[in-house]
Order: C-alpha cells, then structure tokens, then sequence
C-alpha cells in the first residue's frame, strides 16, 4: 500500500471504507493504517465499498488487497459454565467492558489508564497481528453471528504492549494496550467515561458476592450470544492465587474481572470454568507477583500509566526511585502516597465519602448486611450507598463494628414481614432484621419458614 501525501500538512491521501450493510464508515490515512498495522476495524454485512481519495500532486497511490477476513463466526456450542440449575446471566451495558476479536476473550479497563486492559493469559497467547477491542457491541444476528460496534468504538492493540503468563490456574493473565480510535482521536476511557478499580489485596470474605460481566457463548436467544452479559454469585474461596467462586460464565468470558459487590474492587480475572465438572468456576488473584509487576512495569509507558493525568507516570508519581525500566528523577515525582501498596496513586482511588482517604484504606471497614440478605465486610460510606445496614454491637458506651459478624457459618434465614422469605445469610445479618436463624441447615429448601397470612387484595 502506498498513500502519498502528508497527513500531518493536510495533504495525505486516505482511504474511505463503508459498510454496505449499515453505512459504518472508517476513513484511513497513512498515520492511521500504521496504528492498525494496514489492517481495518470489523465491518457488518456481505460488502463494504473501498475508496481511495487522492491528493493531486503529491505523487503516486496503490492499494493491494493481500487478505479478507470474513464471516467471523463462532459455532453455538461449548460448555456454558452455568453453577446452578439457572443460567442467571443478564445483559449489561456496563461501559468498562471489551470485546476481543479475533482471539474470543473479554477484556476490561482499569484504574483510570486511558489506553490499558486486562484480560486472560491464554487470549493474549493467541492475539493475532490484527486484534482488535471493541466497545457498545450489539446484539447478534437471530442465528446468533456476532454483529460489530461501529469503527469509533474499535480499537486496534499495540503489539509491542503486550505482556502475558499463560501457565494454567492462578497464573493466567494478560496486560496490553491499545491506540487511541482513529475515528474519533479518544482513548476508551475517554470514550467509555470508566474503568475497573483492582484491590490493593485480596480478602477472604468467603460468602460475599462476586460479579463477572463478558462476551460468553450463548444459545438461548442467539442474539445475545458474545454480546455483555452479566451474574452474580458467592466468592467461596482462595487457594493462593487461584480464585474459587459460584458465579455463571460460558465459553468467550475468559478475561472479564471478578469484582467484589458493593466494594466495587476487581479480586481477579476469571480464567476457568470447571462448575460443569466442580461445582466452581476459577481466576487468577490479581496480586498474582508478576501481573503486579507488568502493572507497575508496562511495557508502552504512554499507553498505560497516568491516572491522574498529571503528565507523570504512576510508578514515578509514588516513587522517584522506581525499579522498573525508565527513570523517575522528574518534576514532582514521589508527590503521591499508596495506602494500599496497589501501585495506584490514592487520588485516583474509589473515594466513598471523598475524605481524602481510598475506600480500601478506610478503618471503618466492617460487616455490612446488604437488602438482599447477603453480609459483606465493605466501609461505612459503601455499605449505605447499597442501601444496607452496617452491623454494631454496644461494648459499654460504644459502638463496636466487627467483620466477624460476617464468619463464614452462614445457614438459612427465614426473614419476616416486609421480606417474607428465606436467604442464606450470617446470624448476624439474620438478627438484624428479625429472622429465625436455622444453625444448621445450610439450604433455604430445608428450612421451615412460617407461611406469613396476607390481607385480600383489594377489590
């Protein structure tokens, strides 16, 4: 391909690609082929029309079609790894999410970095030349074909970005980054307006709720195969960093954060379903030691590492002294603190109540029964914006607030009026809103709630 001109004098010839299917539209110059590595974003429909517009007098143009890729298309079977009898996965719209092509994988946003993403070790293994993120995807055909986000909400990955571990549970993971669109000159933060926040450690609040959302496989209806769904379900355990939660995925969710519900903080990145053949579906911890390396260490510096938008990198914003490649001797650099040892500037950090201090770091964190029935360890502030209660115990004169109240002896709880039902829930949570606590029956089918008798309906 040879595009002449100067795109930079406003003299460069370009290329204009439409959909024939829905007029999406993708205009290249030879700045913008260069990011996309002569490749285009995906197209819908049987045809696009490919127009060379050149400027006269800047000399010669050629365009040569090498390879068409078309018809990306996924089989609809594979294991849905669904924990229960239920597929209780729902659409989202969640902006933080991407969907990954031509590798099948989700990836998500994090921590305010304006071009970064996370996603699986064995999706980055398999990224090809031409992998691109895409964000705001569509339903899919009725036959379940995936249908593409127009060209403004696809972005191509930088090769030299990509840093990855593909050595099975708990060392699963993949950093990369990607160009600004070249419709629209945004990052996909910019873009999207948020970003995943990762923990700074990961607790063992076993029996708290988990939420993953991404691209999986899905049959039923086929439109929403590969486009964002999202479920919620119990975190049941770490076993080094290896996570274990009850939460429904299928094949293509591979990537998508494990984040902690209502802390709004990412435990890990979800690997493996094994809930078909365990009983549990499995990620790598995100303090896995080398993705807190390649998070603190990219490899693209400019793609990844400044939250804050200070013009000084993360590492260099907390450290002058930092060990990655690169030096931090600059202006204003180590002018940030790190409560969390995370390797996020606190400024950038979830702020609740926008004290100053980040949630993770604040020192009311304690148990918190949530309206469903579930009890968390969260903050104060986190626990009433999900419109819950935070528990406390009268030691003398003072209120005392304690994560044991969330222990993981959690059995059925038959809750009465308003709630007239039965969760399975701490004693403590139970105690708080009145309910018969059942020591030890561990399944609400097996316990024996009171039939509550309820006024006629009203004529």
């Amino acid at each position: 391909m040879q595009l002449s001109g100067s795109p930079s004098a406003g003299n460069g010839s370009f290329l204009r690609i439409t959909s024939q299917a829905d007029g999406a539209e993708q205009v290249l110059n030879s700045s913008a082929l260069a990011r996309w590595g002569n490749t285009s974003a995906y197209f819908n429909g049987e045809a696009v029309l490919i127009e060379l517009f050149a400027r006269a007098g800047t000399g010669a143009n050629s365009l040569l079609l090498q390879e068409v890729v078309a018809g990306i298309q996924s089989e609809l079977e594979g294991p849905l790894n669904i924990c229960g009898p239920t597929d209780d996965r729902v659409p989202s719209t969640d902006p933080r999410a991407a969907r990954i092509l031509p590798a099948g994988c989700t990836g998500f946003l994090f921590n305010q970095r304006p071009n970064c993403l996370l996603t699986a070790g064995h999706c980055g293994a398999v990224f090809s030349p031409s992998e691109v993120v895409e964000f705001n995807v569509p339903d899919s055909n009725p036959n379940g074909t995936i249908r593409n986000p127009p060209p403004k909400d696809q972005y191509p990955v930088e090769q030299a970005s990509i840093q990855f571990q593909n050595f099975g549970l708990g060392n699963d993971w993949c950093q990369f980054g990607v160009s600004n669109n070249t419709t629209t000159g945004l990052s996909p933060l910019n873009a999207q307006g948020a970003s995943y926040n990762l923990a700074g450690f990961v607790p063992t609040d076993y029996g708290s709720t988990l939420r993953i959302t991404g691209y999986g496989l899905d049959y039923s209806p086929p439109e929403h195969n590969q486009t964002l769904q999202t479920a919620a379900g119990q975190y049941l355990g770490k076993d080094g960093t290896i996570l274990k939660y009850f939460v429904d995925t299928a094949v293509y969710n591979s990537g998508s954060a494990v984040e902690h519900v209502p802390k709004g903080l990412v435990y890990g990145i979800h690997t493996h379903g094994y809930c078909l053949s365990e009983g549990v579906n499995k990620g790598t911890a995100i303090t896995q030691v080398f993705l807190q390396h390649a998070i603190a260490c990219p490899l693209v510096l400019n793609v990844c590492t400044d939250c804050n938008g200070n013009g000084i990198l993360d590492r260099c914003d907390l450290n002058c002294a930092s060990s990655c490649e690169g030096g931090c001797n600059v202006p204003g650099c180590g002018g940030s603190s790190d409560c969390n040892s995370n390797g996020v500037p606190d400024e950038c950090e979830p702020d609740c109540n926008e004290n100053g201090v980040p949630d993770e770091c604040e020192e009311d964190e304690a148990a918190c029964c949530l309206p469903g029935g579930s009890c968390v360890v969260t903050t104060a502030c986190s626990c009433a914006l999900a419109g819950g209660t935070f528990l406390s115990e009268e030691e003398g004169e003072t209120l005392v607030y304690e994560e044991t109240f969330c222990d993981t002896t959690q059995r059925a709880c038959c809750r009465p009026p308003p709630y007239e039902d039965c969760v399975v829930t701490s004693g403590p949570c139970c105690d708080a809103v009145g309910g018969t606590f059942w020591e030890n029956t561990l399944t609400c089918a097996s316990a024996n709630c009171p039939s509550y008798d309820r006024p006629p309906p009203d004529p």
